[in-house]
């Protein structure tokens, strides 16, 4: 699967710059395409390329559609959105809540920008350990998300998710039982992919690691690894997380060289990647230093 992106990044990248030979960037196929790319790129952690892209975007749009039109403003919130994956927290936030006020002027509060926009705040507010406001960001997502679709929808169960990993630093034991929630849902639905369900249930690792029992959450990052590897690729993001939660367990039980081990293997591949920058290869790190 993760492969599938690289490839699909350079096939667009192909198009591009073939369709770029006949057509301005303010044609209508051009924009679409810069905007596929740009999406692929977030997903492949090309996180400056893919700002570079939707400024591009903001440009063409506005200078097309207008400063308040719901595409201008979804491709300012991606640009910001593009600012976390470099590390620039602050900025990132400042221009959110600036966008969020623009939004927030024209459009309902339950509108897709006014959620957008949010999921960007709680994201900042989690990486900046401010827990109270991602809560609270979650916590209004979640509402949103259960207004617009319903309880058992993918965005809805994504922000349950979300949530339940945040009140797990604090209160692991409510944490688990949302995550529970949330992967109970999904298999119920028949609607988790693979990454869903690698995704929750390493959350699940982490919050037995929070609590301090940490064979349990060793044995629920192995079942992640053991279930999804296959699928998903050694190198996926969601394979790397239930990685580095399994040295997090490891290293809990004492088991400090393979804990090392693997951390190694994680920031190789993520520094190989291109990800140098993201916030996972940072904890990864930091967790390294604590096995000497």
């Amino acid at each position: 699967m993760w492969d599938s992106y690289k490839a699909q990044q350079t096939e667009l990248e192909d198009k591009l710059s073939k369709l770029r030979k006949h057509f301005s960037d303010d044609h209508p196929a051009v924009i679409a395409l810069i905007d596929d790319l740009a999406n692929v790129y977030y997903k492949n952690g090309y996180d400056e390329k893919a700002e570079h892209l939707c400024r591009n975007l903001v440009i063409l749009r506005r200078r097309i559609l207008g400063l308040t039109h719901p595409k201008t403003l979804e491709a300012c919130l991606k640009a910001t959105h593009a600012l976390i994956g470099q590390s620039k927290y602050y900025e990132a936030q400042s221009q959110n809540l600036a966008l969020l006020s623009v939004i927030l002027k024209f459009f309902a509060p339950n509108h897709g920008l006014v959620t957008y926009a949010t999921s960007i705040g709680a994201r900042i507010a989690t990486i900046l350990g401010q827990d109270k406001e991602a809560e609270s960001l979650y916590i209004r997502l979640l509402q949103m998300n259960m207004s617009l679709y319903g309880p058992r929808h993918r965005e809805t169960l994504g922000a349950m998710v979300r949530l339940g990993e945040v009140i797990s630093w604090s209160r692991p034991s409510d944490g688990e039982q949302i995550l529970r929630t949330a992967l109970d849902f999904y298999l119920d639905e028949g609607e988790s992919t693979h990454e869903e369900s690698c995704r929750v249930i390493t959350s699940l690792s982490d919050a037995r690691w929070y609590s301090g029992d940490f064979d349990a959450g060793r044995l629920l990052a192995n079942y992640a690894l053991e279930s999804f590897s296959a699928t998903l690729g050694p190198n996926h993001p969601s394979i790397l997380s239930a990685q580095t939660a399994l040295g997090m367990n490891l290293a809990g039980i004492g088991k400090l060289e393979e804990s090392e081990a693997l951390y190694r293997e994680v920031i190789r591949i993520r520094t190989t990647a291109g990800r140098t920058r993201s916030l996972a290869l940072s904890v990864c790190t930091a967790r390294l230093r604590d096995c000497f």
